[in-house]
């Protein structure tokens, strides 16, 4: 009997689990930046492996920040995203999109009110919204806020790791090392890597596999420098470049635009040098100053914020504006290279650290339309060229900020890649993947409860009535021998009495 209904409960969780209602789900992530905003759809899935579209980047807006808006344009402002995230799942009938709303660097600039407030208008837009194309789709606001750069930084560290199959879909370290990951973006800069080397300790590396740990923010230091990004950088050179020739005659000379660049900023007009050396050294000089107040003794990267060093020989994934800078570079020594005589060399994708800087002081002395190398640009549109104008700097700030990161001129520890294993890397790909196994092992632990619990509820009834038995066989046994002993006793007293 309690066999049959152990299987008949099986049958009845096995149809039940059946009977789901057949769904397309996916992850939405929306990644308000201080430049733009940008819009990645991913897939929801409990395969061994999350596949990961190869264009899981759907949209970009990068005509202004979402910090820059009101509660009351908030949501007009991510509209046109939403419209290509549509598009993007056009051909799915029964569509739930889960919707992750991170400010990064620039919203960490306004107040914490001022952040209240287009969160409250996003999600108050997101919950009445339809579209008008695919009206099957249903949009569940599940999280905006802000997050802290060191979130930023551990996502892009599990991001780089996982796609390139160093942890597993739980989290879980695998039997290589880990990888720390590098982000330059326009306003903040950020680093993560392995701090004590647990991923090469040996003993430490079974031992964690063996008890299935999940890796979190405490097995990395992750540090943001909020207002070191490329565009802060660009803004502090130009201001004190403008101090320091107030008084001069003449046109503004700035060493970190291209060689008769002439570039527009805040209606200012500076003219390019194009010395790259001149713009490593001031740009070193204003870091080094931003380290006054660091500890004696102590290790600071930037900022005067103590730190651990990474190890000598621990590895790192760079992207942002770390890969564009540099393709920009190898792009230039392809196209310009064989037309001069001295030109650089550059390993990509992990060039050391004196390859950067030789390419740097060479690329930074060329005039802006010898650096025009990109075909698929057309129109050149007023972003491309303002890019385009930055780069001398850009390529100049990645040398600096190496050397104080602690590398040395011939390591190649560093690799500057877009994507790993042909997926984009973004932190926003790392804040997925922790969604994933959080809901994944949510879900295995559910159906291990509801599957379980019926055999063990059954199996404890089946010792229990063995119990019984045990006890009955028991006690039946004593009370057969005193019913003989009674028997026996008023069956002799007769006889003894006739006597």
């Amino acid at each position: 009997m309690i066999l049959f209904l152990s299987l008949w409960n099986i049958m009845n969780f096995d149809i039940a689990k059946g009977s789901r209602t057949m769904q397309d789900e996916f992850i939405l992530m929306i990644d308000a930046g201080s430049s733009g905003t940008r819009f990645y759809l991913f897939e929801k899935t409990r395969e061994e492996y999350f596949p990961i579209s190869s264009t899981s980047s759907v949209y970009e807006r990068d005509d202004g920040p979402l910090d820059a808006e009101t509660a009351e344009t908030a949501f007009a402002y991510i509209q046109p995203g939403l419209v290509k995230v549509s598009d993007a799942v056009l051909t799915k009938q029964d569509v739930v999109i889960d919707v992750y709303v991170y400010g990064t660097a620039g919203m960490r600039l306004v107040s914490e009110s001022t952040q209240e407030d287009l969160y409250r208008g996003l999600s108050l837009g997101l919950q009445t919204y339809v579209d008008p194309i695919h009206q099957n789709i249903r949009w569940v606001i599940k999280e905006a806020k802000t997050i802290s750069g060191n979130d930023e930084g551990f996502f892009a560290a599990i991001a780089t790791n996982y796609l390139a199959h160093r942890i597993t879909r739980r989290l879980e370290p695998g039997s290589t090392e880990l990888y720390g990951a590098l982000e330059l973006g326009g306003s903040s800069t950020q680093w993560s890597f392995d701090v004590k080397g647990r991923s090469r300790n040996r003993s430490v590396r079974k031992r964690r596999q063996s008890n299935r740990i999940a890796l979190t923010p405490e097995d990395f230091f992750t540090h943001s420098y909020l207002n070191y990004g490329a565009n802060r950088m660009r803004d502090r050179l130009v201001q004190l470049s403008l101090e320091s020739q107030q008084s001069k005659m003449g046109p503004l000379m700035h060493p970190c635009f291209f060689k008769g660049d002439t570039v527009l900023i805040d209606q200012t007009r500076w003219t390019g040098e194009g010395n790259g050396t001149a713009c490593i050294e001031r740009i070193d000089s204003f870091v080094v100053s931003s380290n006054h107040a660091c500890p004696n003794g102590a290790f600071c990267a930037l900022d005067s914020i103590k730190q651990p060093r990474p190890s000598p020989q621990a590895k790192f994934y760079a992207f942002g504006v770390y890969y564009y800078a540099t393709q920009f570079a190898a792009n230039v020594i392809a196209f310009v290279g064989p037309q001069e005589s001295n030109h650089p060399t550059l390993s990509m994708p992990n060039p050391s650290l004196r390859e950067l800087q030789q390419t740097t002081e060479w690329i930074c002395q060329l005039t802006i339309d010898r650096v025009d190398v990109d075909p698929s640009t057309s129109p050149r549109t007023p972003s491309y060229i303002a890019q385009l104008s930055r780069r001398c700097l850009d390529l100049s700030y990645i040398v600096v900020l190496m050397r104080h990161f602690g590398f040395h001129e011939n390591d190649q520890r560093v690799f500057f890649v877009h994507d790993i294993d042909h997926h984009e890397v973004n932190w926003a790909m790392g804040a997925y993947l922790i969604v994933m196994a959080q809901e994944v092992m949510a879900v295995q632990e559910s159906e291990l409860y509801q599957s379980g619990l019926p055999t063990t509820w059954y199996l404890v009834c089946f010792l229990c009535v063995m119990a019984l038995l045990f006890l009955y066989r028991k006690t039946h046994r004593r009370i057969c021998t005193r019913l003989r002993y009674f028997r026996f006793f008023n069956y002799s007293r007769p006889l003894q009495s006739q006597l």
